[in-house]
């Protein structure tokens, strides 16, 4: 029998599947972009990641804050007689006036002071709100409100969940620690554990420069000093008192008295 050389019949399906991958091959190779592509790319990926940090930044603010998550100066609701209205008015443009993140730099403690619903807690959320994002939210600020401080001070003095060290920690480092009427409501002073507790927490602070703003449900006048020596004790009212900027809602409260049934 004769051998012949037999021409191979190239398979259809073989060739038509090199094809496309060359042409995807092809689509894919490395492209050489101008400087002005680079730096639009560049650009667009630093404010994608820009957008994304202040939408976590925000989302802290909506969680720290709750029912102060609106808090503005343009939402403040001015209340009471002309003469309060306007002293409201002098306190906010006055607030608005300041150099925040100069006196935040410098460790200048702000202090809020007036009796109970003056709107105190408000005015404190809006001087936060207008340098939060420049803080960069819950990375720098902590806060807390007083029953809270002055549950987890007991706490850390009763039992070994946490120490006395562990819970000021929580306060140490950051930017500025907000605390909301760290004395209980009707004048009723501080525990001696708990004030204790206040001034290492304030003392580490001052140590470190660090400011802390607080609001105080205190009457302003004459008995001022003497009710916050008695609430809080001489050393840590001292301490709360250390470079601070003193903020008086002497005013009438917003809120409008219960009525009896």
């Amino acid at each position: 029998m004769e051998l012949r050389e037999v021409e191979p019949t190239p398979d259809k399906s073989l060739i038509d599947e090199l094809g496309r991958k060359k042409s995807s091959f092809e689509s894919t190779k490395l492209r050489i972009f101008t400087d002005k592509e680079k730096n639009e790319y560049v650009a667009n990926r630093e404010e994608l990641e820009r957008k994304k940090q202040t939408k976590v930044i925000w989302e802290n603010w909506s969680s720290m804050t709750g029912r102060f998550v609106e808090a503005s100066f343009e939402t403040f609701v001015y209340h009471g007689e002309e003469e309060d209205q306007n002293e409201q008015h002098r306190i906010i443009n006055e607030l608005l006036n300041l150099d925040l993140l100069a006196e935040v730099k410098s460790g200048k403690n702000i202090l809020f002071i007036g009796p109970p619903g003056t709107g105190k807690d408000h005015l404190l959320f809006c001087l936060l709100r207008t340098i939060w994002e420049q803080l960069r939210g819950t990375k720098s600020v902590k806060y807390m409100n007083g029953a809270d401080f002055r549950y987890q001070a007991r706490k850390s003095r009763c039992n070994s969940e946490i120490s006395e060290e562990q819970f000021i920690k929580k306060f140490r480092g950051k930017k500025i620690f907000c605390l909301s009427d760290p004395a209980p409501t009707g004048g009723e002073p501080l525990s001696a554990s708990q004030a204790d507790v206040l001034y290492h927490a304030l003392e580490h602070r001052v140590f470190e420069g660090l400011p802390t703003w607080m609001t105080i449900n205190l009457p302003p006048g004459e008995t001022l000093l003497s009710e916050a020596t008695r609430i809080f004790t001489a050393p840590v009212w001292e301490r709360i008192k250390h470079r601070s900027i003193t903020v008086l809602c002497n005013w009438q409260s917003y809120r409008k008295p219960a009525r009896i049934l």
